[in-house]
């Protein structure tokens, strides 16, 4: 590498710490109950396509705890849950997080790990980029998604 591009690299490393720096919140700013607000699946091969759920009757609380597990519960209303199966869907785990990504690492009833890029503004937290999968078109099979989430600290 010759100097010239060893100090953009330093330069740049340099800018982009200054702008991004900071720490994540506190675990205590982080630990609660979070109630969504939104909840919405964007199709990632067509983008223009995506559905909100709070809108639909669901709703989803995610309890982050001091101790860094967590639980979320999903209630389903009756027209969109399967016939015999429960419309409350509980998931828990652990969860960490850096400067500007929340991570969810579900360990019941799946294991899974689901990350987001957040931003805490008060007792509102906005949660975007994390993978899923949803049926956008009702043919059974599962798309890839693109979850976006704001929920209210209660």
């Amino acid at each position: 590498m010759d100097l010239r591009r060893w100090l953009a690299f330093v330069a740049a490393a340099l800018l982009s710490t200054a702008c991004g720096g900071g720490s994540a919140p506190s675990t205590e700013r982080f630990a609660g109950t979070w109630s969504a607000s939104k909840y919405e699946l964007v199709n990632r091969a067509s983008p223009s396509t995506s559905v909100e759920l709070i809108g639909q009757g669901v709703s989803a609380a995610l309890v982050l705890r001091a101790d860094k597990t967590y639980q979320l519960t999903t209630t389903l209303p009756a027209s969109m849950t399967p016939p015999g199966q429960s419309g409350v869907q509980v998931a828990t785990g652990t969860w960490s997080a850096s400067t500007d990504v929340l991570t969810l690492r579900e360990l019941a009833p799946l294991s899974h790990t689901y990350q987001f890029n957040f931003v805490m503004s008060g007792s509102t937290l906005t949660l975007t980029g994390g993978g899923s999968e949803w049926d956008f078109n009702d043919d059974g099979v599962q798309e890839d998604a693109t979850l976006n989430v704001t929920a209210v600290k209660s």
